[in-house]
């Protein structure tokens, strides 16, 4: 793993270091903003603004702080951490780092490709379960539907992978 700043942590993101010091809220502050830039009918092209907006809070941008930071060296045992530095600051940063990464990396992928599925998600009112498929920009479709409905989705889809990949071992 390259080094390029040295073994500091404080040569990467030392400015979120000392706005940390001064307010403790910082990593709550700008998760706060993520949803209503994720809600936004722009999204994901107003990721530039959220980038910006949590580097007036953090000190650092989104992209810098994940692509530059934590993604390469927050588990890395090399980085020298500075000694007063509360505990607290490194488990927020990790638990930030977990929950935002992925949004990050969907704005990245979905901007190459939008229209590509991001997920699957369900939930269950009695008798039906609702269906929701996301695409990678954000936007999403939701069908109600029974096991049965849902069996024949499975049947069709199965009937054309096999078209696609032929039959599998």
């Amino acid at each position: 793993m390259a080094y390029e700043n040295g073994y500091e942590a404080v040569n990467y993101i030392g400015t979120c270091i000392e706005r940390y010091e001064k307010d403790t809220l910082i990593f709550s502050k700008a998760a706060q903003l993520i949803p209503i830039f994720i809600s936004r009918p722009d999204w994901p092209h107003s990721y530039g603004e959220l980038d910006k907006a949590v580097e007036i809070i953090l000190g650092i941008s989104l992209s810098n702080l994940i692509y530059g930071f934590t993604m390469r060296y927050i588990y890395d045992k090399s980085i020298k951490w500075p000694n007063n530095l509360p505990e607290s600051f490194k488990e927020e940063l990790e638990a930030f780092h977990l929950a935002v990464s992925p949004i990050v990396d969907q704005y990245y992928i979905g901007r190459a490709n939008p229209m590509k599925l991001f997920s699957i998600a369900s939930s269950y009112n009695g008798e039906k379960q609702i269906i929701r498929f996301i695409r990678m920009d954000g936007s999403f479709l939701d069908f109600e539907m029974s096991n049965y409905d849902i069996g024949k989705v499975l049947n069709t889809l199965e009937s054309y992978y096999k078209r696609q990949v032929g039959p599998t071992i």
